[in-house]
């Protein structure tokens, strides 16, 4: 125990000078679980969607956060879609970050295709702002 004591009390010293309830890794629950926190929103807060191809969709919620939605395969008719809809797998209106879901873009005519999708991640401030104006929802 004494041989760990001099390497410890400068680590302690360290960790102890950080500003309070601020965390390196983030949220302190991400600091306890080491688990980054998923981010949420409900189908009904979404705002705008626009394709970045036909694997990549953006999705804008109500307070301006943008969500990148990944299919699992070409989704042909996102790029072309004037609506869309997305459904969590088990049915619940919230979706999150890691989630999967489908996602149902209907054409003119009520067709369309249905495509399995992964919820990545919320875009920053930055993220959004570098996406080609005709990628940004």
């Amino acid at each position: 125990m004494r041989q760990f004591l001099p390497v410890l009390l400068p680590a302690l010293a360290v960790a102890a000078c950080s500003a309070p309830g601020q965390m390196a890794s983030g949220t302190a629950s991400e600091a306890v679980s080491g688990v980054p926190q998923r981010q949420c929103f409900f189908q009904q807060q979404i705002d705008n969607f626009r394709a970045g191809s036909s694997t990549t969709l953006y999705v804008k919620v109500r307070g301006g956060d943008v969500y990148e939605v990944n299919t699992s395969g070409a989704c042909t008719a996102l790029q072309d879609a004037f609506r869309m809809a997305i459904v969590a797998d088990a049915g619940a209106s919230r979706l999150c970050t890691n989630d999967w879901v489908t996602v149902a873009a209907p054409d003119a005519n009520g067709q369309g295709q249905t495509c399995r999708a992964h919820i990545d991640l919320k875009l920053t401030e930055a993220e959004v702002a570098a996406l080609p104006a005709r990628s940004r929802p």
